[in-house]
């Protein structure tokens, strides 16, 4: 990742990291989460409650985001169909399958996983949003090189083996072409236990959506799930994402919450 201005990445990892709470934070919860110290968090939280993002409860002295935060990306979110917001998108898809959806970018080398809803039902896979993997070593990156000429693929794949870490394993350009070239024959992306082991994702490239980075959708699930589902997944995904809308059970998907292994 490019170097970041430490504090902005505190206050946005504090926002991130309360998102996935869901719930009032203590300055012990937050300082554990950003490893610095109580110190400096409770100075980080008594500036955003300042700045009227954050609600200090007195009693319990913990820390809640305010409605003004919601404010911030609300005009992301006003749009005509469900097809057209990504975020809108991604709870029609957990309605038909329960499970996990991950949303994802290109950050230079690398998929940024920018948004997960966690699954609904006992079956369960999770991505920290946030989260950084190589763009050739999981489904999101894969589907966002669906849209990419062979020769941006293979100038990127030398890059991810530049930038490698000691012990990280090289990437084969042909492989990552076959793969690329077999996704694109069906439209989507399968992957096994690439991001998170005994789990796979299913993902395709998203339509292009103005002012924003060109994204992919996925589906998370665990193994027996994307065995048993994995097509009807990528029909769905596909459908929802140039806006051919079918009934629920046309895809066959038993709901996560009814048990998931069925």
């Amino acid at each position: 990742m490019d170097k970041v201005v430490k504090s902005a990445e505190r206050v946005l990892r504090t926002f991130e990291y309360l998102a996935e709470q869901r719930r009032p934070v203590r300055v012990s919860d937050v300082s554990r989460e950003l490893q610095i110290p109580q110190s400096s968090t409770s100075q980080l939280l008594q500036s955003l409650v300042s700045l009227g993002y954050l609600y200090r409860e007195p009693r319990g002295r913990t820390y809640s985001p305010t409605l003004r935060v919601s404010v911030l990306g609300d005009w992301l979110v006003q749009r005509d169909s469900e097809s057209q917001n990504p975020l809108r998108l991604m709870h029609a898809i957990r309605r038909v399958t329960g499970d996990a959806v991950v949303l994802g970018i290109q950050n230079n080398t690398h998929a940024l996983y920018i948004s997960v809803l966690e699954a609904m039902g006992p079956l369960r896979f999770y991505m920290k949003p946030g989260s950084l993997r190589p763009l050739c070593r999981t489904a999101i990156g894969l589907a966002l090189l669906l849209e990419k000429t062979d020769a941006e693929i293979r100038l990127l794949v030398r890059r991810i083996n530049a930038e490698r870490r000691t012990g990280e394993p090289l990437e084969e350009t042909a492989s990552v072409l076959d793969a690329v070239g077999r996704s694109r024959k069906i439209g989507y992306v399968v992957t096994h236990g690439k991001a998170t082991s005994g789990a796979g994702v299913v993902a395709v490239p998203l339509p292009p959506v103005e002012a924003q980075p060109r994204m992919a959708l996925g589906i998370g699930a665990p193994l027996v799930r994307i065995d048993r589902y994995a097509e009807a997944y990528g029909e769905l995904l596909k459908d929802m994402a140039t806006e051919r809308w079918r009934p629920a059970s046309y895809y066959g998907i038993a709901h996560n919450d009814e048990g998931g292994r069925r």
